[in-house]
């Protein structure tokens, strides 16, 4: 998969790298192997979970749409199945959205699109962190959209 064995810690590191962007293929396939542990309830391993986000920072686009997806479901864990319980407790279901699979997003996101918010539910991913929690962090950062990061290369534009 070309995949580095030792992945860079910031996201300025991995932009660096002259490495090819990982095809299509290669990403779908990761979200394959993703989906398969998921209805087993096993822990994903932090390089297996790194290269992931990796490969999503490289290629960008949709991939980095995912594997930002991928990083926000790992953080807030099981919070969003009990606040979807509680609004279809409501009788306001269509508010509330289910994502099957990881794979099934990256194939047809394109109908998922509007559906997506703050109450959609993702598959749950379980990683362990007991070790290489900075890489994890570092590649959770570089596929994370936020206003600061928005910001940042706003003034740095501006500067130029």
């Amino acid at each position: 998969m070309n995949l580095q064995t030792d992945m860079p810690f910031t996201s300025a590191e991995m932009r660096r790298s002259a490495q090819s962007p990982p095809s299509e293929e290669k990403f779908q396939f990761l979200l394959f192997i993703l989906d398969s542990l998921a209805p087993r309830k096993l822990t994903v391993d932090s390089s297996f979970y790194s290269s992931i986000l990796v490969s999503g920072a490289l290629a960008g686009g949709l991939q980095k749409r995912i594997a930002s997806l991928i990083s926000r479901s790992r953080r807030d864990g099981n919070q969003k199945e009990i606040d979807c319980g509680e609004i279809e407790a409501t009788g306001q279901e269509e508010l509330c959205s289910v994502i099957s699979s990881w794979e099934d997003l990256f194939g047809n996101y394109s109908s998922y699109k509007e559906e997506l918010g703050p109450s959609t539910v993702f598959p749950s991913i379980l990683v362990s962190t007991k070790k290489n929690l900075g890489r994890i962090l570092a590649c959770e950062n570089s596929v994370t959209y936020s206003q600061n990061n928005r910001r940042s290369s706003q003034m740095a534009s501006r500067r130029r």
